[in-house]
Formats: C-alpha cells, sequence, structure tokens
C-alpha cells in the first residue's frame, strides 16, 4: 500500500533496566570435587540483589510495550510499530503515565539501593564484590519513545505540539551523540596511550618490558584516523594527539627496545599526554547513546 504512511506513523519505545547479574567465572566454581570439569561446560550467574527488588521496574516495561502492540500493526524493522493516524495522540498520552509509573519505580529501587547492596553483601559471601554495583544506578534505566513520520510533505500527521516535542527529543539525541562521541575518541585514545605508557615503563627489578610492533602501530592506526574520526572538532584532543604525534614519530618499535634513553624519553612524553588525558576523562559523559530499542542492561561505567 503505497500511501501507507498517510495513515498513521511509526513509533520505537526504547527502555532499559539494570538486570542486577553477574556472570561467575567458571572457575570459581569448578574447584574441590570438580577440578576435572571442562570450564567451557559450565556457566552460571550470581543475582546482585533480592530478585523481587526489580519486579515492578521490570513489569512496567513489559506492560507499556504489550499495550503499545495491542494498539498498533507490525512493522518490520525491530523495536518499530506503525500506529494509526487516530490513536497517535492516545498513545503518546499513554505511553507518558506508562513512563511516570516507571520512573517511580525506579526511584523506589534506587532509595532502596544501598541497603539491597547491604544485603547481598551478606548473602552473597565470597561472591561479593564492590566493583559489581554501579555507583551511579539510576543511569542504567530508561524509558523513552519517538515517533517517526513518513508522510508525505503536504501530509499533516502530528500535531504541531508532537512536532514540537518530538523536534526537541531529537536535538537531546544529537547533543547526547556529539557527547559520546568526544568521549569514545578520548577513551580510545587513553586506552592507545596507558598500554604504551605501561609497556615503556620498568619491571619491579628494573628490567624494560617486552612488546610487539603492534604496541607502536596501534597507536599510529589511532593518529592516522583521528581526524576523520573527530567529526565533533575536539580541540583539546587533537592537541593532545598533535603532542603523541610528535612524540612517537619516526621512532621505530626496536629502537625503542634497543635504546634505553629514547625508550625513557618517549615514555616521559606519554606519561605527559596520559596525565592531561586523566583530567578530560573525569568528565566523560556515562550514559550511553542509542539509536535502536534495547531491553538489557546498559554497561557499566
Amino acid at each position: 500500500m503505497n500511501d501507507l504512511f498517510s495513515k498513521g506513523c511509526l513509533v520505537q519505545l526504547e527502555t532499559s533496566c539494570w538486570t542486577a547479574r553477574r556472570k561467575v567465572p567458571s572457575k570459581t566454581l569448578l574447584n574441590g570435587d570438580h577440578k576435572d570439569v571442562d570450564a567451557t561446560m559450565v556457566a552460571a550467574s550470581k543475582r546482585l540483589v533480592d530478585g523481587d527488588s526489580l519486579t515492578a521496574v521490570e513489569s512496567l516495561r513489559g506492560e507499556a510495550r504489550a499495550w503499545l502492540y495491542s494498539q498498533s500493526l507490525p512493522f518490520p524493522l525491530d523495536g518499530v510499530v506503525f500506529v494509526p493516524v487516530d490513536s497517535i495522540e492516545k498513545v503518546d498520552a499513554r505511553l507518558g503515565e506508562f513512563r511516570g509509573s516507571y520512573e517511580a519505580a525506579v526511584e523506589a529501587f534506587c532509595a532502596d539501593y544501598p541497603a539491597l547492596r547491604e544485603a547481598a553483601r551478606a548473602r552473597l559471601g565470597s561472591l561479593y564484590s564492590e566493583a559489581d554495583y554501579p555507583a551511579e544506578v539510576r543511569q542504567r534505566f530508561s524509558f523513552a519513545w519517538r515517533f517517526l513520520s513518513l508522510a508525505p510533505a503536504d501530509t499533516k500527521i502530528l500535531t504541531p505540539a508532537l512536532v514540537q516535542a518530538e523536534q526537541e527529543k531529537f536535538r537531546r539525541l544529537m547533543s547526547d551523540a556529539a557527547d559520546a562521541a568526544v568521549a569514545e575518541l578520548r577513551t580510545r585514545f587513553a586506552a592507545c596511550v596507558d598500554h604504551l605508557v605501561d609497556r615503556l615503563g620498568g619491571e619491579g627489578d628494573g628490567k624494560p618490558k617486552v612488546f610487539r610492533d603492534s604496541l607502536v602501530g596501534n597507536l599510529r592506526d589511532f593518529l592516522d584516523g583521528f581526524a576523520a574520526l573527530n567529526v565533533c572538532d575536539d580541540a583539546d584532543l587533537a592537541a593532545l594527539v598533535e603532542r603523541a604525534r610528535g612524540a612517537i614519530g619516526g621512532v621505530a618499535p626496536g629502537e625503542l627496545r634497543e635504546d634505553k634513553d629514547l625508550r625513557a624519553h618517549v615514555a616521559d612524553q606519554f606519561a605527559s599526554v596520559q596525565a592531561t588525558l586523566d583530567g578530560m576523562l573525569q568528565n566523560r559523559p556515562s550514559r550511553k547513546v542509542r539509536l535502536a530499542p534495547a531491553e538489557v542492561e546498559q554497561p557499566q561505567t
């Protein structure tokens, strides 16, 4: 049907929730009487908080998605449905109600989070690890939707208020995407620099660490591709990249292995770059930008 999009629009509902689970390494389980078990045949996970603590949050996600499906028609894109024009305002209002309930349930969970974590400390025993628990757990939850109209320009599907709301959502999305792009490039560069500084440093007994040619090669690959990826014109990072390029330019991996003084000089140069990067990364965004629906936990930060 060629005029389908004159009769409605697409709706994309996106929700996320902290799963409160963590995989338990097989080697932790396979000891004592089970040392003969092939670790690749065993998988287990631990629940990080009481199993009922997230029930309300998870239920609301399912209820919202089920209700949206009941008011729409399927569309051959994951997480996207087609909503008839007469149902658009009703869908927007009802999803707003679901979001309110969802956020209230999330706030209730977050209020209980410190106590739940302490209870888990006692119940998990030796399997408890502080690293499993995000400091900003609220950021692991989200509930959002967007309307995607593909109608001809002269066909008015969305009301002016909805058009304005969608434009604001898009502006926020673009701002978040730009922040995420800057943070990603800085993080990639930091990984290269951290590795280089670590491998160029001395061992505890004063002997230099062994490294492969790829240590320098990977850094040069980043430096060579940086200009194309720096779409947000991160001037601070660009300046650091140029410092790194100057410090490593013309230096071969073999020279770093054989020339102790050169190795120390390059290590000092990159330690300075690393210190500056550390300050830049302290303020990086922690929220991930997703352009497609997701119902899995966001990566821990």
